[in-house]
């Protein structure tokens, strides 16, 4: 992973919290917005929108 970069992966797991700090966004196939990785990437603001619906990142 890159600084920016948009982590996309089925779920999360808590030892890749640390990867929070260095990309721009998180998606995830399961999980909801108070889940761990929800609530950690919200810490973090990350400050790009993701639009999984039309496959498009903004930032």
């Amino acid at each position: 992973m890159r600084p920016g970069d948009v982590l996309v992966c089925r779920f999360t797991e808590p030892s890749w919290t640390a990867l929070f700090g260095l990309v721009s966004a998180v998606v995830t196939e399961t999980g909801g917005v108070l889940s761990h990785a929800a609530i950690v990437t919200r810490e973090h603001g990350q400050p790009v929108t993701v639009d999984g619906g039309a496959g498009r990142v903004t930032g």
